[in-house]
Protein backbone atom coordinates (compact mmCIF):
# COMPACT_ATOMS: atom_id res chain seq x y z
CA UNK A 1 0.00 0.00 0.00
CA UNK A 2 1.60 2.97 -1.06
CA UNK A 3 1.49 6.35 1.15
CA UNK A 4 -1.32 8.39 -0.57
CA UNK A 5 -3.24 5.16 -0.29
CA UNK A 6 -2.88 4.55 3.66
CA UNK A 7 -4.61 8.03 3.91
CA UNK A 8 -8.42 7.04 5.56
CA UNK A 9 -10.64 8.71 3.47
CA UNK A 10 -13.03 11.55 5.21
CA UNK A 11 -16.20 10.35 5.75
CA UNK A 12 -18.45 11.69 8.10
CA UNK A 13 -21.57 12.73 6.32
CA UNK A 14 -20.34 15.58 5.51
CA UNK A 15 -19.31 15.52 2.09
CA UNK A 16 -17.94 18.73 0.56
CA UNK A 17 -16.56 19.87 3.61
CA UNK A 18 -15.01 16.66 3.90
CA UNK A 19 -13.92 16.24 0.67
CA UNK A 20 -12.15 19.51 0.31
CA UNK A 21 -10.18 18.20 3.15
CA UNK A 22 -9.08 15.11 2.20
CA UNK A 23 -8.19 16.89 -1.47
CA UNK A 24 -5.74 19.24 0.53
CA UNK A 25 -4.12 16.05 2.06
CA UNK A 26 -3.90 14.26 -0.84
CA UNK A 27 -1.74 17.43 -2.20
CA UNK A 28 0.51 17.63 0.74
CA UNK A 29 1.13 14.21 0.69
CA UNK A 30 2.43 14.74 -3.21
CA UNK A 31 4.63 17.48 -1.47
CA UNK A 32 5.68 15.60 0.96
CA UNK A 33 6.86 12.42 -1.29
CA UNK A 34 7.28 14.56 -3.90
CA UNK A 35 11.52 15.08 -6.21
CA UNK A 36 12.42 18.60 -3.97
CA UNK A 37 10.57 17.01 -0.87
CA UNK A 38 12.28 18.07 2.56
CA UNK A 39 12.83 14.82 5.21
CA UNK A 40 11.68 17.45 8.14
CA UNK A 41 7.93 17.02 7.81
CA UNK A 42 7.57 20.58 9.43
CA UNK A 43 8.68 22.66 5.94
CA UNK A 44 6.57 21.12 4.18
CA UNK A 45 4.68 23.87 2.09
CA UNK A 46 1.33 23.78 1.05
CA UNK A 47 -0.41 26.28 -1.91
CA UNK A 48 -2.43 28.27 0.77
CA UNK A 49 -0.98 27.96 4.52
CA UNK A 50 -3.97 29.70 5.76
CA UNK A 51 -6.11 27.33 4.76
CA UNK A 52 -4.23 24.45 5.95
CA UNK A 53 -4.07 25.61 9.06
CA UNK A 54 -7.66 26.34 9.02
CA UNK A 55 -8.71 23.27 7.96
CA UNK A 56 -6.41 21.63 10.53
CA UNK A 57 -7.94 23.67 13.52
CA UNK A 58 -11.47 22.37 12.46
CA UNK A 59 -10.64 18.70 12.95
CA UNK A 60 -8.07 19.33 15.46
CA UNK A 61 -10.88 21.09 17.61
CA UNK A 62 -13.75 18.46 16.64
CA UNK A 63 -11.74 15.09 17.44
CA UNK A 64 -11.25 16.01 21.43
CA UNK A 65 -8.14 16.97 23.02
CA UNK A 66 -6.21 14.19 21.56
CA UNK A 67 -6.95 15.37 17.43
CA UNK A 68 -7.82 12.14 16.95
CA UNK A 69 -9.81 12.84 13.78
CA UNK A 70 -6.85 15.48 12.62
CA UNK A 71 -4.49 12.79 12.58
CA UNK A 72 -6.20 9.64 11.89
CA UNK A 73 -8.40 11.48 8.52
CA UNK A 74 -5.34 13.95 7.33
CA UNK A 75 -1.98 12.17 9.04
CA UNK A 76 0.08 14.87 6.71
CA UNK A 77 -2.00 17.15 6.94
CA UNK A 78 -2.13 16.52 11.12
CA UNK A 79 1.99 16.44 11.54
CA UNK A 80 2.73 19.37 9.66
CA UNK A 81 0.11 20.94 11.68
CA UNK A 82 1.10 20.29 14.64
CA UNK A 83 5.10 21.15 13.73
CA UNK A 84 4.56 24.18 12.08
CA UNK A 85 3.68 26.76 14.89
CA UNK A 86 6.39 25.79 17.12
CA UNK A 87 9.05 26.57 14.02
CA UNK A 88 7.29 30.12 13.80
CA UNK A 89 6.52 30.38 17.27
CA UNK A 90 8.68 28.60 19.75
CA UNK A 91 11.77 30.85 21.46
CA UNK A 92 10.33 33.73 19.58
CA UNK A 93 7.37 34.77 21.34
CA UNK A 94 8.03 31.99 24.32
CA UNK A 95 9.61 28.56 24.89
CA UNK A 96 5.62 27.37 26.09
CA UNK A 97 5.02 24.45 23.71
CA UNK A 98 1.79 23.45 24.70
CA UNK A 99 0.79 26.51 24.47
CA UNK A 100 1.31 27.02 20.95
CA UNK A 101 0.02 24.04 20.36
CA UNK A 102 -3.20 24.86 21.96
CA UNK A 103 -3.77 28.35 20.02
CA UNK A 104 -2.90 26.67 16.62
CA UNK A 105 -5.24 23.42 16.73
CA UNK A 106 -7.94 24.78 19.39
CA UNK A 107 -7.81 22.00 21.39
CA UNK A 108 -5.89 22.26 25.32
CA UNK A 109 -3.02 20.68 26.04
CA UNK A 110 -2.10 23.18 28.93
CA UNK A 111 -3.71 20.26 31.13
CA UNK A 112 -1.13 17.49 31.41
CA UNK A 113 -3.62 15.06 31.71
CA UNK A 114 -4.55 15.57 27.64
CA UNK A 115 -1.12 15.38 26.48
CA UNK A 116 -0.23 11.56 26.15
CA UNK A 117 -3.36 11.00 24.13
CA UNK A 118 -2.21 13.67 21.56
CA UNK A 119 1.36 12.56 21.24
CA UNK A 120 -0.21 8.67 20.68
CA UNK A 121 -1.95 10.09 17.67
CA UNK A 122 0.89 12.45 16.67
CA UNK A 123 3.13 9.46 16.49
CA UNK A 124 0.73 6.90 14.10
CA UNK A 125 -0.14 9.68 11.97
CA UNK A 126 4.28 10.34 11.58
CA UNK A 127 4.61 6.79 11.44
CA UNK A 128 1.66 6.81 8.50
CA UNK A 129 3.79 9.50 6.21
CA UNK A 130 7.00 7.55 6.86
CA UNK A 131 8.15 9.02 10.48
CA UNK A 132 9.38 6.88 12.78
CA UNK A 133 8.97 8.88 16.45
CA UNK A 134 9.43 7.39 20.11
CA UNK A 135 9.57 8.78 23.25
CA UNK A 136 7.53 11.54 24.81
CA UNK A 137 10.26 14.22 25.30
CA UNK A 138 9.27 17.00 22.80
CA UNK A 139 12.94 17.71 21.83
CA UNK A 140 12.62 13.82 19.61
CA UNK A 141 9.18 13.77 19.32
CA UNK A 142 8.48 17.37 17.84
CA UNK A 143 11.74 19.07 17.33
CA UNK A 144 13.64 16.86 15.36
CA UNK A 145 11.15 16.21 12.32
CA UNK A 146 10.55 20.32 12.71
CA UNK A 147 13.67 20.98 11.39
CA UNK A 148 14.87 24.16 12.24
CA UNK A 149 12.74 26.74 14.76
CA UNK A 150 13.08 30.08 12.95
CA UNK A 151 14.37 31.52 16.48
CA UNK A 152 17.14 29.04 16.19
CA UNK A 153 17.77 29.88 12.41
CA UNK A 154 20.85 32.24 13.20
CA UNK A 155 23.03 29.81 15.41
CA UNK A 156 22.62 27.67 12.84
CA UNK A 157 23.99 29.82 10.08
CA UNK A 158 26.72 30.79 12.37
CA UNK A 159 27.51 26.87 13.13
CA UNK A 160 27.69 26.29 9.27
CA UNK A 161 30.13 29.35 8.60
CA UNK A 162 32.13 28.28 11.30
CA UNK A 163 32.45 25.00 9.85
CA UNK A 164 32.82 25.79 6.05
CA UNK A 165 35.68 27.95 7.63
CA UNK A 166 37.41 24.83 8.80
CA UNK A 167 36.40 22.02 6.43
CA UNK A 168 35.26 23.81 3.39
CA UNK A 169 32.29 22.91 2.28
CA UNK A 170 30.14 20.14 1.91
CA UNK A 171 30.38 17.13 -0.84
CA UNK A 172 26.37 18.07 -1.66
CA UNK A 173 26.68 15.21 -4.37
CA UNK A 174 27.59 12.99 -1.88
CA UNK A 175 25.31 11.88 0.74
CA UNK A 176 27.03 10.37 3.12
CA UNK A 177 29.62 12.78 3.05
CA UNK A 178 27.34 15.68 3.28
CA UNK A 179 25.71 14.03 6.17
CA UNK A 180 29.17 13.55 7.48
CA UNK A 181 29.79 17.01 7.17
CA UNK A 182 26.66 17.80 8.83
CA UNK A 183 27.90 16.15 12.28
CA UNK A 184 30.99 17.80 12.21
CA UNK A 185 28.87 21.21 12.05
CA UNK A 186 28.13 20.50 15.53
CA UNK A 187 31.54 21.22 17.45
CA UNK A 188 30.14 24.40 16.42
CA UNK A 189 26.51 24.26 17.65
CA UNK A 190 25.89 25.18 21.35
CA UNK A 191 25.31 22.17 23.47
CA UNK A 192 22.48 24.03 24.86
CA UNK A 193 20.52 24.23 21.56
CA UNK A 194 19.46 20.70 22.30
CA UNK A 195 16.28 21.27 19.95
CA UNK A 196 18.49 22.45 17.20
CA UNK A 197 21.17 19.65 17.89
CA UNK A 198 18.35 16.83 17.03
CA UNK A 199 17.09 18.58 14.10
CA UNK A 200 20.83 18.17 12.77
CA UNK A 201 20.75 14.39 13.69
CA UNK A 202 17.01 13.78 12.56
CA UNK A 203 18.53 14.93 8.96
CA UNK A 204 19.92 11.68 7.06
CA UNK A 205 19.98 12.41 3.47
CA UNK A 206 22.23 15.78 3.73
CA UNK A 207 19.29 18.86 3.53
Amino acid sequence: MNLISACIPFNDGDDDIMGEKYDLEYVMQQIWIGRASTPFPGQIAPPDPAAARAAARDLASSGGSGAFRLFNSAPCLGVWSTLAPLAEHYGAESAEIYRHLSDALSIDLHDPANRPSFKQNYRRAAARIGIALSGNHPTSLFFAPLGVADAQIQPLADAIVATMAQLGPPATEDTSMAVAWQRRLLAWCPEALTRLRAAVLFDKVGH
